[in-house]
């Protein structure tokens, strides 16, 4: 995802990157969008899973949550999100979904965030999950 977002944006991306000095993970940054059709990207942080003891829901959660903040904090209307770690950080899916939904909710309500949220899914395994979850 992150090389398609670069590669998308192009050079000027990587550069406006350089001003935050890197990002811990948790947290969210945000910068202009570039050459994509968006006005801004964040950037949020997601944990690499290794066992499930090492704070890793915590840190996804926050990921979310600092990314929902930074939406209200510039007035964004949309914001669309990936599910954050679960592809190479190796979060198991229906954790990292679970952790997406709950986070998202909280946090909108928290910051009084009202604009549209939106999750791409990129297979329908995905996709089937956040239905399921979002029923009950």
């Amino acid at each position: 995802m992150d090389a398609a977002v670069h590669k998308g944006a192009g050079p000027q991306l990587l550069e406006a990157l350089k001003y935050f000095n890197g990002c811990k993970t948790g947290e969210a940054v945000l910068t202009k969008a570039f050459n994509l059709k968006a006005r801004y990207i964040i950037h949020a942080v997601g944990p690499v899973y290794k066992d499930g003891g090492k704070k890793e829901a915590a840190l996804l959660y926050s990921a979310y949550k600092n990314s929902i903040r930074l939406c209200k904090s510039v007035d964004i209307k949309s914001v669309l999100f990936p599910v954050i770690s679960s592809g190479v950080y190796g979060y198991p899916l229906e954790e990292a979904c679970r952790i997406a939904l709950d986070s998202i909710e909280t946090s909108c309500k928290e910051y009084d965030f009202k604009g549209k949220v939106a999750i791409v899914c990129f297979d329908e395994i995905t996709f089937s999950l956040f239905n399921s979850l979002q029923q009950n």
